[in-house]
């Protein structure tokens, strides 16, 4: 597991670095995927290359997931704002 700090990835909303921290999406490091340095996995199965920063690449000549190269899985250091979630009791 790499552990970062998530303002490092300045580029992405901090919605999706909640979800993230949720365990909703779940955030890998990659070891060699034409320049980019992570690939993000959402709770349906889709995936998205991002760069050192966040930014999203170009993923289109992969067609899985199992066609790059995962290292690490990777978790926040800081806690992040407080959820903005609201949760419905009703």
């Amino acid at each position: 597991m790499k552990v970062i700090n998530s303002e490092s990835l300045v580029a992405l909303p901090r919605e999706v670095k909640a979800l993230i921290r949720n365990g909703v999406y779940t955030l890998y490091t990659l070891g060699a995927a034409g320049g980019a340095a992570y690939l993000l996995v959402t709770n349906r199965g889709e995936f998205y290359l991002l760069s050192s920063d966040g930014r999203p690449q170009d993923a289109s000549s992969i067609k899985s997931v199992t066609d790059v190269d995962l290292d690490q899985v990777v978790s926040f250091s800081d806690s992040g704002p407080p959820s903005e979630f609201q949760v419905n009791w009703a």
